[in-house]
């Protein structure tokens, strides 16, 4: 992408298909996105009900909408991973493999939904509200991946997913280990014994490291063990609150200057990667017909780039070359 004629290419594909067949995928899916959230405010319906209240059938139809679109969607996921194959599906970058695991994921959560409501019908909605949550949370998820394409938000999206892949995994193995500890000292000087409360101990910790301490629940402790139970709560909340969470910050800072230095090339790799990600679900006829459009031919017939370079030092060296030509054209004449 430091090359002008790579960059030249990106941009040509995405100012002749890419930016149009990106806006209208954005606007089927945010077409997509609403009739799932209004079915999703509506009350589950039977048969029964549906014939003495019409209004009823609105919910089935919107899910019927989102099905058909998820089976599409699934169909045109199965061929591009049988046409590429796995490696080259889940190995190209950041926007290509988000938009397949995304994908993949909201169809087989449609799927699912559908299979828990054939099975339990409306009476027993647990595992269908479950997929449910899946199938609305990949949708709006989703939204990123168009983002990535523009300018404007494309580097935003680009920190949040790198802080989320690094920084944000190095920081929770690290505090894992001061939770762990200061949960089994607080557990051991309870004298309780059992799983449950263990766990309650490391997740009262875990909730003091999102900010919301609940020392009551060490009350019964700090009764029996007033000072030992003390220092341990103050060592863990200055190693958490004042140590870790501030080193955390640090590190995102880091991230985000680190790819702010190069965003614009960070942006053009991902907007690549989302052209990419579009030609893989293009048939070949639509390749091709596209092709046509910013390739041209040499005579051997093979598709070639045609690169128009600016040069406004061009003229200027012509005018100084012919001065040169004409001053020494005088002076052999005059020899």
């Amino acid at each position: 992408l430091v090359l002008p004629r790579i960059r030249r290419l990106c941009d040509t594909k995405w100012e002749v298909f890419g930016k149009k067949r990106l806006f209208q995928r954005l606007l089927k899916h945010c077409l997509v996105l609403f009739i799932l959230q209004f079915a999703l405010m509506l009350p589950r319906a039977t048969m029964g009900r549906a014939h003495t209240d019409w209004t009823m059938l609105l919910r089935p139809l919107c899910e019927c909408v989102v099905l058909c679109n998820a089976m599409c969607k699934g169909v045109t996921e199965v061929k591009e991973l049988a046409r590429h194959g796995i490696m080259e599906y889940f190995g190209q970058g950041k926007a290509f493999v988000f938009e397949n695991v995304c994908s993949l994921l909201n169809c087989m959560a449609v799927c699912g939904a559908c299979a828990c409501r054939a099975c339990n019908g409306i009476e027993d909605t647990g595992m269908e509200n479950i997929a449910l949550v899946l199938v609305s949370f990949t949708h709006w998820l989703y939204l990123a991946w168009f983002m990535l394409g523009f300018q404007l938000t494309g580097p935003f999206i680009i920190s949040a997913i790198e802080m989320l892949a690094t920084d944000i995994p190095a920081f929770l193995m690290a505090v894992s280990v001061f939770m762990g500890a200061f949960a089994s000292g607080m557990y051991i000087l309870s004298n309780k014994v059992g799983l449950h409360f263990w766990m309650r101990d490391l997740e009262v910790c875990l909730m003091a490291v999102l900010g919301d301490p609940q020392m009551e629940h060490f009350e019964g402790t700090l009764d029996v063990w007033p000072l030992v139970a003390k220092v341990f709560l103050i060592l863990y909340m200055i190693t958490v609150s004042l140590v870790m969470l501030n080193m955390l910050i640090a590190k995102m800072g880091s991230t985000y200057d680190r790819i702010s230095q190069q965003s614009e090339l960070e942006w053009l790799l991902e907007r690549g990667r989302v052209l990419s990600s579009i030609e893989h679900e293009m048939s070949a006829a639509e390749l091709a017909k596209c092709r046509e459009l910013y390739w041209v031919k040499d005579e051997n017939g093979t598709d070639c780039f045609q690169v128009k370079d600016h040069d406004p030092e061009h003229w200027v060296r012509m005018q100084e070359k012919k001065k040169k030509r004409a001053a020494e054209t005088g002076s052999n004449k005059g020899d």
